[in-house]
C-alpha cells in the first residue's frame, strides 16, 4: 500500500524581512532542522525499503526561486535552497530504482500561517496576487505520488499552475522543470 508521510513545513512566521546576520542561533537552527534536515533525515529512513520494494516517492516542498534568492529570506531561503539542491541529487541517486524524487511548491506566496493579515487581505482585494491555498497542493501532490508518475524523477512543479482539467496522462506529458537551482538573470 502508499504510505505518505508529512513534516510539517515552514518554520517561519515572521513578516519583516531581517538581514542574516540578525536572526539568533536558535532561530537559523530551527528552520533548517524543520526545512531541511528533517526531510532529509526521514528521506534517508524510508528510501532503503522503497528501493528494496522497487518503488517509492520523496516528495518535497520548497519554494520558488527567487524567494530563495530574496535578500531579507534567509534563513528560510537558503533552507528551501538547500532542500532542493538534496532533492536533485537524490533523484539522480535513485534513479532507475522505481523510486522517483520530486519538488512540489505553491508558485506563489502560500496562505499559510506565515504569512500576514495585511498580505491576506491585499491578496483578497486583488492588490497582489492571490495567494495559493493549501488545497492546491493536493491535485499535483495525488499525481506525483501515484503511479501514473513513474516516469517523473527530479523534476519541479507549481500548484498554481496546475491545470487539474488534464487527464493523468496528459498531465505526464507535461514535463515541469529539473529541480535544482538555476542561475536566474537579475531583474
Amino acid at each position: 500500500g502508499l504510505t505518505l508521510t508529512f513534516v510539517a513545513p515552514d518554520l517561519y512566521t515572521r513578516q519583516t524581512p531581517r538581514r542574516f546576520y540578525e536572526s539568533s542561533d536558535e532561530v537559523i537552527r530551527g528552520i533548517y532542522e524543520t526545512n531541511c534536515m528533517a526531510p532529509e533525515m526521514m528521506a534517508a529512513r524510508v528510501a532503503p525499503a522503497m528501493v528494496e520494494r522497487g518503488w517509492g516517492r520523496i516528495l518535497n516542498v520548497t519554494t520558488m526561486q527567487p524567494t530563495m534568492q530574496r535578500p531579507g529570506f534567509c534563513p528560510y531561503g537558503s533552507s528551501k535552497a538547500a532542500l532542493e539542491m538534496a532533492s536533485m541529487v537524490w533523484a539522480q541517486e535513485l534513479e532507475g530504482t522505481g523510486v522517483t524524487v520530486n519538488v512540489l511548491n505553491p508558485g506563489g506566496g502560500a496562505n499559510t500561517l506565515g504569512i500576514a493579515q495585511e498580505v491576506r487581505e491585499a491578496s483578497a482585494r486583488g492588490d497582489m496576487p492571490r495567494l495559493v491555498e493549501p488545497d492546491d497542493m493536493v491535485p499535483p501532490l495525488l499525481w506525483l505520488v501515484s503511479s501514473h508518475a513513474d516516469q517523473t524523477n527530479g523534476r519541479r512543479f507549481d500548484a498554481n499552475a496546475w491545470d487539474v482539467t488534464l487527464s493523468a496522462e496528459q498531465i505526464a506529458q507535461q514535463p515541469g522543470w529539473p529541480c535544482g537551482l538555476q542561475t536566474l538573470p537579475k531583474p
